[in-house]
């Protein structure tokens, strides 16, 4: 394929990558997540003298580049401030799949050729797999007894926490919603997700009467989103994430977190008898990876109840005197 001649500066090339995505319809937080980190390379490049030309940016520059990153606990990038911790796999692996993106579409758009990619030699950072954790049911009862429900705000985030419980949405999906989006009498929510994609999710017997009790109470805002705050105003991503941090005084050594409801109905819907092809379709997901993920999480319980039985060192008991 033979190369278009163009302009080769990484922050021209950068900035129009970060258009064409957006005109492909990618969410606010994918350009975000490429803009943040494209910034921080191209801050690095200047920093350290490097070569701005995309054809001379090779293998080495981006692998000189992730060594800074993971190894550097003062690093700047846009914002000389204060120093930050030195990074995680998960964080290494962000920059490699933004890089990963950016060289693809230069390819695609023949401003780079296929076989000099600096992507091609650049191993992607092996990232650990982390337990999943989810919330006990009967801790999230007593988050559920910290509000009245007879009060906005108590009604309010009672509801909140039972709709992420029962359907596992995300934060952005959930803080989305507009009363237009809820058909109550049929218990069913159109949530808007990541790239624009719309999906039903359902509602149980629990969740669907505590949105009916808020839906009750805010009758009188006149306003198009489905949750609202003191002001009357809507109430966000940010004010949802920050109600559910703060049931960290409750303890229970969980990460309280939206995403660890997501996690939460997951597990749950699995260990109730769901399968993971309709668990892909509930949660929004474009493939079994996460489903599949949640499953293994099961089979891990399902070891330790055999393990619980079949324990080689209580087989021991007969030959030993143990303390009672």
């Amino acid at each position: 394929m033979k190369v278009q001649k163009s302009d080769n500066n990484l922050e021209h090339l950068a900035q129009d990558f970060l258009n064409a995505k957006e005109t492909e319809g990618k969410s606010p937080a994918t350009i975000s997540f490429y803009k943040q980190n494209l910034e921080r390379f191209l801050w690095w490049c200047k920093n350290e003298g490097r070569s701005l030309d995309v054809h001379e940016i090779d293998v080495r520059q981006l692998r000189a580049f992730l060594s800074y990153v993971q190894k550097t606990p003062k690093r700047c990038f846009t914002k000389p401030t204060s120093p930050r911790p030195l990074p995680s796999m998960a964080t290494l692996d962000a920059y490699w799949r933004s890089f990963q993106a950016f060289f693809a579409w230069l390819v695609t758009d023949g401003l780079i050729e296929a076989d000099t990619s600096p992507m091609r030699k650049l191993v992607r950072p092996k990232v650990p797999k982390k337990i999943i954790q989810d919330i006990p049911l009967e801790l999230i009862k007593k988050a559920l007894d910290i509000w009245d429900e007879k009060t906005l705000i108590g009604a309010r985030n009672r509801a909140i926490i039972l709709v992420l419980l029962d359907t596992g949405i995300r934060v952005s999906e959930c803080a989305g919603i507009t009363l237009a989006d809820v058909r109550l009498g049929d218990g069913l929510i159109k949530v808007t997700g990541k790239g624009g994609n719309q999906r039903i999710v359902r509602l149980g017997e629990v969740s669907g009467k505590a949105l009916k009790r808020y839906l009750t109470l805010r009758e009188k805002y006149e306003i198009e989103s489905l949750w609202i705050g003191r002001d009357g105003r809507p109430f966000k991503k940010d004010g949802i994430q920050t109600m559910v941090h703060r049931l960290r005084k409750l303890g229970g050594n969980v990460r309280w977190s939206p995403h660890t409801f997501r996690n939460t109905f997951s597990i749950n819907y699995l260990r109730a008898g769901g399968d993971p092809f309709t668990l892909q379709i509930l949660g929004g997901w474009k493939d079994l990876e996460m489903p599949r993920r949640y499953c293994a999480a099961l089979k891990v319980e399902d070891a330790f109840a055999v393990h619980k039985k079949a324990s080689p060192a209580d087989q021991m008991k007969r030959f030993l005197e143990l303390p009672e």
